[in-house]
């Protein structure tokens, strides 16, 4: 194993998943990590990730929290990734939906 794509981006995670890649998926849950706080992530659990890769049989997802890591199959990070995008374009269209503007109307005829 020689490359191993690190990403938080859902799309790379797929495509290395579909292109039988290792990948490790940071996903810190709640708050986006700023920059800083990714790369201590990263050197803090680089070596467990090593490991975690090592000891997969093929193509692995490690998912990076922020306090643990966890080897997740490729069936199973597919799922999860495409669940998360499903949501974020759900909060996105129902975002960018103009909101009603009827409690204004009313209170200007009474």
């Amino acid at each position: 194993m020689n490359q191993v794509i690190v990403t938080p981006n859902y799309d790379m995670i797929l495509l290395c998943l579909e292109q039988h890649q290792s990948v490790i998926w940071l996903d810190p849950r709640g708050p986006n990590l700023t920059w800083e706080e990714m790369v201590v992530l990263v050197f803090r659990a680089a070596r467990e990730w090593e490991d975690l890769l090592q000891s997969a049989t093929g193509p692995a997802c490690i998912r990076a929290l922020r306090t643990k890591n966890e080897s997740l199959s490729v069936e199973r990070a597919k799922h999860l990734v495409r669940q998360r995008m499903k949501r974020i374009a759900a909060r996105e269209r129902k975002a960018s939906q103009p909101r009603p503007l009827g409690s204004l109307f009313d209170s200007a005829s009474s």
